[in-house]
């Protein structure tokens, strides 16, 4: 853009605001790479592009994630419908998570920390 010295666009990546998935936490730690493409493009087409903030969340299990009362697309319980994916409870009870699970959650992290610093080096 001529005269924009000063712009930059802002992303807010995440996953668990759309359609939602039955795959282990495992499943999603590539999917940052998606992110790294679509950050790498506005940076090259427009010009400085960042990521304003990201969640581990991959799907909307979270309390209140949706707001009080509204539950939760993944039980199928939103307020707009949607098929029931399977039980949040495997998802919010911390204290269950098994090695695996923690390791996935970090690889997801890093991979999406990873994604998005890519981006920026363009």
């Amino acid at each position: 853009m001529r005269g924009a010295d000063r712009l930059t666009l802002d992303t807010h990546p995440y996953r668990c605001f759309g359609g939602q998935s039955d795959q282990p936490m495992a499943g999603h730690v590539r999917a940052p790479c998606e992110w790294a493409q679509e950050v790498a493009a506005s940076t090259n087409g427009f010009g400085l592009t960042n990521a304003g903030e990201w969640s581990n969340a991959v799907n909307d299990c979270g309390l209140f994630l949706n707001g009080v009362g509204l539950g939760t697309r993944y039980e199928g319980t939103f307020i707009e419908p949607s098929p029931r994916i399977g039980s949040c409870s495997e998802w919010t009870d911390y204290a269950r998570y098994t090695p695996e699970m923690k390791r996935a959650i970090m690889g997801y992290s890093l991979s999406t920390m990873d994604a998005l610093k890519v981006c920026l080096e363009y």
